[in-house]
């Protein structure tokens, strides 16, 4: 259950004090990456280890890149998952089909308009959509929870529970984002045994 809320770190402040950034939709950026990767591994059309491809790709015209403007080729899906590769994203979404990836992200308590699949089509997967933080953080739970979905939740009273993905599928995105598999590729004197473990996922939005 939310035991507290913070909409804003100043209610005073005349620009946007009084909006409530928890319930204000905004572009996740690569934030939804692992729900859609979670669905692949749960229909069994792609397992941690299976091959993807970081390629140079356009689309009707699109040419998406990566953060960092450079390719990787073939690598895991773990990789490209931990790594927060745009083009494999994007590929293992248009593999799925948008249909079932928009629909899958409503079973996660994802609020999207009706015509969703025409306004960001295949861009959703690298922020071209709209979430809130309340929605966002209320979905990673379910990785947490060993793949139970409970509706957010201001009371401490019970709620009705469903699965949403196998309990190894959460083992395998809790493994592949956690802070022993991350940090060491990004810090040099990282050690494992003075850090705490735990899961993580960046999202990077304009702005």
């Amino acid at each position: 259950a939310i035991v507290a809320m913070v909409g804003s770190g100043n209610i005073s402040d005349p620009v946007d004090g009084q909006v409530n950034g928890v319930i204000a939709r905004r572009s996740p950026g690569s934030a939804l990456k692992p729900f859609i990767y979670a669905l692949a591994y749960e229909s069994q059309r792609l397992s941690p280890e299976s091959m993807v491809y970081d390629v140079p790709i356009s689309l009707a015209g699109w040419q998406p890149s990566n953060f960092d403007r450079n390719y990787h080729g073939e690598l895991s899906s773990a990789q490209a998952l931990r790594r927060s590769l745009n083009i494999p994203a994007i590929w293992v979404a248009n593999c799925l089909g948008l249909a079932r990836c928009f629909e899958h992200l409503g079973t996660l308590g994802f609020k999207l308009p009706d015509d969703i699949e025409a306004r960001s089509g295949l861009s959703f997967i690298v922020g071209g959509c709209e979430v809130s933080l309340l929605e966002l953080t209320n979905a990673f739970a379910v990785f947490g929870r060993k793949g139970l979905y409970a509706p957010a939740n201001i009371y401490s009273e019970q709620v009705a529970l469903k699965r949403v993905y196998s309990e190894a599928v959460c083992d395998n995105i809790n493994h592949i984002l956690s802070s022993a598999s991350l940090l060491p590729e990004s810090l040099a004197n990282f050690d494992p045994g003075q850090v705490p473990w735990f899961v993580w996922k960046t999202g990077t939005s304009s702005g």
